[in-house]
């Protein structure tokens, strides 16, 4: 064949592009007859069950955070054109490594047909990959039974994160009004928070105005956890303004006067920022001031509120 080539592209540029034309319509045409017979291997119920997932994510979405967000994001993205054939097939040769090349031509050769594979995990798949330098090589669906829950959270968060209305602490605490009463790792905060040094200021200022558990306050918690207790704010004269919570930190010099933990400092032992703690609380009659203000560390906080409430 190289042979035969070589000869004809002796015979100049008319000929060569004649042979580039011939190449590219026996390829067309071998990816064409491939890629029916690859789609032969997918049955109509194996195509359907992207979309039988999909109805089952939005039902598992109302039930789990219905009336607390809006409705507009109890609703999945779609996942159309190529998604519902590359499941299925990965879905007939469930456990097993399919290559990437395969999948490419079971799509007609998409530029993005892997992100489209990756992105099936978002409606629940467990889907593995193993790569050969910088290329994946292969993908293998583990299991045919999708993750309902993580795919629900997965796309209630994906929605509220798209929702340009929000403000980057209000997708915060929309996240933790819609897990009202069940724990939200730090992780998922983090997604919607800007960046660390962003989060560590939203967390501080949304537990100042919401009744929300971490670590130490309630049992069962770790520090990289929280928990919304209620939807209700707390009133205002519960908690200080940012500028008496900020000259109080200031007046601290930004150190915990229980363990002397300072902002800028390793985390010991789990994720920290400061707060204003009331010495004299609200229901004492304290004052929202300075002088009845200290800084605390969160953990530190949490375990003062713990060792006085018990």
């Amino acid at each position: 064949m190289l042979n035969f080539i070589r000869r004809h592209v002796e015979e100049g540029p008319t000929v060569v592009a004649e042979l580039i034309d011939q190449y590219l319509r026996l390829r067309q045409h071998l990816q064409s007859e491939l890629r029916s017979a690859m789609l032969s291997e997918v049955d109509a119920a194996q195509r359907e069950i992207l979309p039988s997932t999909l109805r089952g994510i939005e039902h598992r979405m109302r039930a789990l955070f219905d009336e607390r967000v809006p409705v507009r994001y109890l609703v999945p993205y779609a996942y159309g054109g190529v998604h519902p054939v590359l499941l299925g097939y990965l879905i007939a040769h469930v456990g097993a490594w399919v290559p990437a090349s395969h999948l490419r031509v079971l799509t007609g050769d998409q530029v993005h047909t892997e992100r489209r594979v990756r992105e099936l995990r978002d409606v629940g798949f467990d889907i593995v990959w193993e790569s050969g330098g910088r290329q994946v090589t292969n993908y293998r669906l583990v299991s045919p039974e999708p993750d309902i829950d993580f795919a629900a959270r997965f796309q209630l968060e994906h929605r509220i994160k798209a929702d340009r209305s929000l403000s980057a602490t209000g997708k915060m605490l929309s996240l933790l009004q819609a897990e009202l009463g069940r724990v939200v790792h730090t992780s998922r905060l983090k997604g919607l928070s800007g960046g660390q040094t962003q989060y560590d200021r939203r967390i501080r200022e949304l537990r100042e105005r919401f009744p929300i558990s971490t670590g130490l306050s309630k049992q069962g918690l770790r520090p990289d956890e929280y928990e919304l207790e209620s939807l209700e704010e707390k009133l205002e004269h519960d908690h200080f303004k940012p500028a008496i919570r900020d000259a109080i930190l200031r007046r601290d010099d930004f150190t915990c006067v229980d363990c002397n933990w300072r902002r800028g400092d390793s985390a010991r032992g789990g994720h920290r920022f400061l707060e204003a703690h009331h010495v004299v609380y609200r229901a004492a009659m304290g004052q929202n001031t300075a002088a009845n203000g200290l800084t605390l560390c969160n953990v530190c906080h949490d375990a003062r509120h713990t060792r006085e409430l018990s």
